[in-house]
């Protein structure tokens, strides 16, 4: 077998091992990566704290106010649609809720009055 080729069987299994040494993280790379996503998961879950509940949900009474409702809920809701046709505002705003998987809570304001609320899973 010629020199050259033992150099090549040599040279091969190197750079694979280099390779493969690149697609793996060190420990500090590792720990950082995981303080992040867990900051952003502490922020995600911060973001939804304020959960609606039942009690608060069965408050909520036709013709109150966006703010008379973030009294009650302690939040404002997230905004997840808006219009304005004829002169009439409509929004809607979505809360996160507090039971079942997937509870929440949608409320329905027109010019500035609450006309309809719905809810599923809240306890």
């Amino acid at each position: 077998m010629p020199k050259w080729a033992w150099l090549l069987f040599a040279a091969v299994p190197i750079a694979g091992i280099g390779y493969l040494a690149t697609q793996f993280e060190t420990s500090d790379a590792a720990a950082e990566r995981l303080s992040r996503e867990t900051a952003v998961l502490r922020q995600q879950h911060d973001a939804v704290a304020d959960r609606i509940t039942l009690a608060e949900f069965s408050a909520l009474r036709t013709g109150m106010s966006h703010a008379e409702v973030q009294e009650i809920v302690g939040s404002g809701g997230k905004l997840i649609s808006e219009s304005e046709l004829a002169g009439v505002h409509t929004a809607m705003y979505q809360f996160e809720g507090e039971g079942s998987l997937g509870a929440n809570a949608s409320v329905m304001f027109q010019n500035g009055e609450l006309i309809q609320k719905s809810q599923f899973g809240l306890r």
